[in-house]
């Protein structure tokens, strides 16, 4: 063979076996989580482990790029390690996890990674295991002088108990006040005049400070007797900060009132967002406002997304309803008959239909979505 046609032959092997290296490398996994998807018996004292099929990074796999998140106890500080094999890494938290708090990890997503799991990003949740108590109860009243519309529980203080924000009616007048637990009575804390009457009210570390804030759903005393608003409020060191009123594309909703709330990290970016259930006239039940990494919402679409085309929606509940590492959405109906729709979501707020459940005999005003049996797979319980 001629010398030249044989660098030439050699050249084109070499090429060949080089890109058949790169084609065989496996697509980097996560093959283990403890605590597992789901689970709902996790220890306060837990710490968070992944393992990975290919060694990790510290450039993509890090205290930025993995958010703790917990439902009562907000943004979660702790560290990270990378285990001696290389192919996993520790995040232990600073302090326990609060009793019965549904705790998110997100793999925060990176879309200038080649890695479909990195671009992508991925979550998943789990329960802290309620502590035993002497199954006696007893009840301890306080007067705050409201009639009361609405009730949410959260470590509001980050003192490492739980705490309470309530909404009433006082005269013509809406407040918002928190009430902490202190030498066995209710201690009355800071208090917020709002824009309308609330009900519900739910609980989330909005702007991730690491204590939680809160969303409120206002509606009036009558179906669409106010124009159809969410509003957040922000918990600064103990003060209560209204943060944002936002009016819910109601030009485009026709008659519509919110009726409830699921917030959680529905695109993957480590900061939390807000779906709303609407009642409505003009078919569409679902809104997603995400947030801008601040803690306050866009109020445009784009990037605000709807979707359903069902109206008379009554609740609302989220989880990973197909293990694929994105929070999914459920909404129940009080159609006749009434119905429960499931709409599965690419991470990318890409909400799609995926089953229907109807036929059912109830106005559906209470969801919610655990593993009830466990299996690892979040089941949906609703009510009337």
């Amino acid at each position: 063979m001629h010398p030249a046609a044989s660098q030439r032959l050699f050249s084109f092997l070499g090429f060949l076996f080089f890109f058949s290296v790169i084609g065989s490398a496996q697509e980097l996994a996560i093959v283990e989580t403890v605590p597992r998807p789901n689970q709902v018996d996790v220890s306060a004292f837990s710490d968070i482990l992944l393992r990975f099929n290919r060694p990790v990074s510290a450039d993509w796999l890090n205290e930025g790029t993995l958010q703790v998140i917990g439902e009562k106890s907000g943004a979660v500080v702790g560290t990270l390690s990378i285990q001696p094999d290389g192919l996993g890494a520790v995040y232990t938290p600073q302090r326990p996890f609060l009793p019965g708090d549904r705790v998110a990890v997100i793999l925060v997503k990176q879309p200038g990674r080649p890695e479909t799991l990195l671009k992508q990003g991925y979550i998943w949740e789990f329960y802290i295991k309620p502590e035993r108590g002497s199954r006696e109860f007893k009840s301890i009243q306080t007067q705050i002088g409201l009639t009361l519309t609405s009730l949410a529980a959260a470590d509001f203080n980050q003192d490492g108990r739980i705490d309470i924000a309530v909404t009433g009616r006082k005269g013509t007048a809406d407040w918002l006040i928190l009430l902490y637990f202190r030498d066995g009575r209710w201690v009355k804390g800071d208090s917020l005049l709002l824009p309308h009457r609330v009900r519900p009210l739910s609980a989330a570390d909005l702007n991730r400070d690491g204590t939680p804030d809160l969303v409120l759903v206002h509606r009036g005393r009558t179906r669409y007797s106010l124009p159809p608003r969410i509003s957040t409020v922000l918990v600064d060191r103990g003060r209560l900060v209204l943060g944002q009123t936002i009016d819910l594309l109601y030009a485009q909703l026709g008659y519509a009132e919110p009726r409830g709330v699921a917030v959680h990290d529905y695109n993957n970016d480590g900061w939390l967002d807000i779906a709303v259930a609407i009642r409505n006239d003009d078919q569409r039940s679902g809104l997603v406002y995400p947030n801008d990494g601040t803690g306050r919402f866009p109020t445009q679409r784009p990037p605000v997304v709807s979707f359903s085309k069902e109206k008379f929606a009554e609740s609302i509940f989220c989880a990973d309803l197909n293990r694929s590492g994105f929070i999914d959405i459920g909404f129940g109906y009080s159609l006749n008959p009434a119905k429960v729709e499931l709409h599965l979501n690419d991470g990318a707020l890409n909400l799609k239909p995926w089953r229907v459940l109807d036929n059912l005999s109830a106005d559906l005003e209470l969801g919610a979505a655990a593993d009830l049996t466990g299996d690892g797979n979040a089941d949906v319980v609703l009510g009337d």
